[in-house]
C-alpha cells in the first residue's frame, strides 16, 4: 500500500478535474487509490463537491478545470467561469447530478445547468435560504429565516414542485442534512438538533427528544451510519 503522502499527492493532482472519465483514470493512475477513494470524493476538499469543481469564492460559485492538458501543472488554477449573483449572498449549492446544481441564493431557490450555463428554474421564498440537502433523487429540503424545512420535488427541474406540510422550526435554520435514507438533522439559532423522518416527503414527522446545545447550530455533518457531528 503506497504510504500516506503519496495518496495525498495523488489526491492533490487529481481532485478538482472535470472530465467525466475521472474514474478511469484514477484506475490507470493507481488501483489501491481508486479503491480507498471510491464514494469519498465529498470528503477530498472542503471547497469542492463530488469532484465537479463547485467552489464558493467572493460569494459567487466558480466551476474550475485542471486536467487533461499535455503540459499539465497540477498548482495551476483555471476558472472556467464564473457566476455572478450580484443581487445576493450564496449561502450553499447542492451537487443534484452530473449536469445540475440548485443554488440558494438570497430567497430565491435555483436550479443551474452547468453545462448548458444556463438557469432552468428557481423558486421565490419567504426569507434567505441558508442549507440545502439532497433528499433523493427527485426531492431535496431546504431553510433559512422562514424557520422551517421545505421539500421540492425537482423529478421535473424546469418546474420544481413544493411539496405540502413543510417542517417547522422554531428559530432561524443554518444547516440541514441527511443521516439515514428516512432521517434529516437540522439545527440553527434555536439551539437543537432536531430530527425529522422524511420518509413520506409529503407529510415529514419531526422525531422526539431533540440534541440540545448551548448555543446556535452553524453546522452539521454526517461522521458514519450511527454519528453526526455539529459546532457553532
Amino acid at each position: 500500500m503506497k504510504n500516506r503522502e503519496e495518496i495525498l499527492e495523488t489526491i492533490e493532482t487529481i481532485t478538482n478535474r472535470l472530465n467525466p472519465l475521472w474514474r478511469r483514470e484514477i484506475q490507470e493512475i493507481d488501483s489501491e487509490i481508486f479503491q480507498a477513494l471510491e464514494g469519498q470524493w465529498q470528503n477530498l476538499s472542503p471547497h469542492f463537491i463530488n469532484l465537479r469543481g463547485v467552489s464558493i469564492d467572493n460569494l459567487s460559485p466558480i466551476f474550475c478545470d485542471r486536467g487533461y492538458q499535455e503540459d499539465y501543472d497540477p498548482l495551476q488554477f483555471q476558472p472556467l467561469r464564473n457566476w455572478k449573483f450580484p443581487q445576493n449572498l450564496v449561502h450553499d449549492i447542492l451537487y443534484l447530478n452530473e449536469s445540475l446544481l440548485s443554488i440558494a441564493c438570497g430567497s430565491t431557490l435555483l436550479i443551474y445547468d452547468f453545462f448548458k450555463q444556463k438557469i432552468l428554474s428557481y423558486i421565490n421564498l419567504q426569507g434567505t435560504m441558508r442549507s440545502i440537502t439532497k433528499i433523493s433523487e427527485t426531492v431535496i429540503a431546504f431553510g433559512g429565516d422562514d424557520e422551517q424545512i421545505t421539500l421540492v420535488d425537482i423529478s421535473n427541474p424546469t418546474n420544481p414542485k413544493i411539496l405540502p406540510n413543510p417542517i417547522h422550526a422554531k428559530n432561524l435554520i443554518h444547516s440541514i442534512t441527511k443521516i439515514s435514507k428516512t432521517v434529516i438533522a437540522f439545527g440553527g439559532d434555536y439551539r437543537q438538533i432536531i430530527l425529522a423522518d422524511i420518509s413520506n416527503p409529503t407529510n415529514p414527522q419531526i422525531l422526539p427528544n431533540p440534541i440540545h446545545a448551548k448555543g446556535s447550530i452553524f453546522s452539521i455533518t454526517k461522521i458514519s451510519e450511527t454519528v453526526i457531528a455539529f459546532g457553532g
